[in-house]
């Protein structure tokens, strides 16, 4: 029986993999969101960002599934696609729009009050370079929500796009 139990410990270990980034968005009061994204290595080449907005994304979809929030989840999709054509151009640095956010601002510094609402998302990688995503987040209005912290990330990650030439 301990034989078996430190088996299923060392394959629980060995399976978690590997945490390379946590994505965290707050929700404030005052109609401001945050995002914050922790890298846990310090290679710069190996900050994958587009990885995680793609995994963050289909985490999102997944979760607006389950709640059956199938409009919801059709209106991020072409929300999306209307911003990928915005953002990519044939030649020259990408185009950085302010993305519709409604009432919501993003804010870079932290707010002195704690947030009212929060996502998290945990980004794992195994040895066999797949990924996981462990996703926390605030019960309440998820059709609203969940969309709206994939919003305020994408804004983020669209105002941190490098110009390429």
């Amino acid at each position: 029986m301990i034989k078996q139990l430190q088996e299923l410990w060392e394959r629980m270990r060995r399976d978690r993999g590997r945490l390379r980034a946590t994505v965290q968005v707050d929700f404030y009061p005052n109609k401001a969101a945050r995002t914050s994204v922790n890298w846990q290595n310090n290679v710069e080449q190996e900050r994958d960002p587009v990885s995680l907005a793609i995994f963050f994304y289909a985490r999102i979809l997944y979760e607006l599934a389950e709640l059956n929030e199938t409009r919801v989840a059709n209106e991020l999709m072409t929300f999306l696609s209307q911003v990928t054509n915005l953002v990519l151009v044939e030649e020259g640095p990408p185009n950085r729009p302010p993305l519709p956010m409604g009432e919501l601002t993003l804010q870079q510094e932290e707010p002195s009050e704690p947030p009212s609402r929060s996502y998290r998302a945990s980004f794992f990688q195994h040895q066999d370079g797949q990924y996981r995503i462990d996703f926390q987040g605030s019960l309440g209005k998820e059709g609203v929500y969940l969309p709206a912290a994939y919003v305020v990330f994408l804004q983020d990650c669209i105002n941190g796009l490098e110009d390429e030439n």
